[in-house]
């Protein structure tokens, strides 16, 4: 009975802070990144300006709150992926399972802000820079021969390419494919570039 309420208060913080995220990024899109304030954020969501303060420091965290819950989850998930699983399959698995559970809607709209806005597009770049790092960071903590740090490092790099690419075509169709195939298809086409064939340049069209 004790952990009940804890759920409700737990649901009803969830929704305060998603109806916020709502009503900010509506706002961004709309009027700008930069001429939207706190408090107009806090009348469309009908709060008052310091219950904002309660859920988000800043209009930044507003925008990159899932994006560096997304990166806490993956490297938590890395950490506890299964023994046997090699890095580039388990990142694979871990990212499709993260984006599956995106809300794809409000995805869409902050991508939009991010790539439209030219301050916050540096910021989202900088975000994938620190994404990189930390799953490099997790992979070597799994495993920790120096040996391998190298190629974990090239892992991480194309696992996170992977990603932006395929954020890249989710959004360039506007959402009209899930993003969960644009995720699976970006990391087929990447393993299919790892097993590229050993022929000379040009071969492939030479006829027999």
């Amino acid at each position: 009975m004790a952990g009940k309420p804890q759920g409700l208060r737990a649901r009803k913080r969830g929704q305060t802070q998603k109806r916020l995220r709502e009503a900010a990024l509506r706002l961004f899109l709309e009027n700008g990144y930069d001429a939207t304030t706190l408090d107009d954020i806090a009348a469309a969501a009908g709060v008052s300006r310091r219950t904002i303060f309660y859920y988000f420091r800043s209009k930044d965290e507003i925008v990159f709150q899932p994006i560096d819950q997304f990166r806490a989850t993956l490297v938590e998930q890395v950490a506890t992926g299964l023994p046997d699983q090699p890095p580039l399959p388990l990142l694979r698995a871990a990212i499709i399972g993260l984006c599956s559970d995106v809300d794809v809607r409000l995805a869409m709209q902050t991508a939009r802000l991010l790539h439209g806005t030219d301050e916050l597009n540096t910021r989202r770049i900088l975000r994938h820079m620190q994404l990189e790092a930390a799953i490099f960071e997790a992979l070597c903590q799994r495993w920790p021969s120096p040996g391998q740090h190298p190629r974990l490092r090239f892992v991480a790099m194309m696992a996170i390419g992977a990603l932006r690419l395929a954020l890249d075509a989710w959004i360039g169709q506007d959402g009209t494919s899930s993003l969960v195939s644009c995720v699976e298809e970006a990391f087929d086409t990447l393993e299919q570039a790892l097993e590229w064939p050993s022929e000379a340049p040009g071969d492939s069209g030479r006829a027999t």
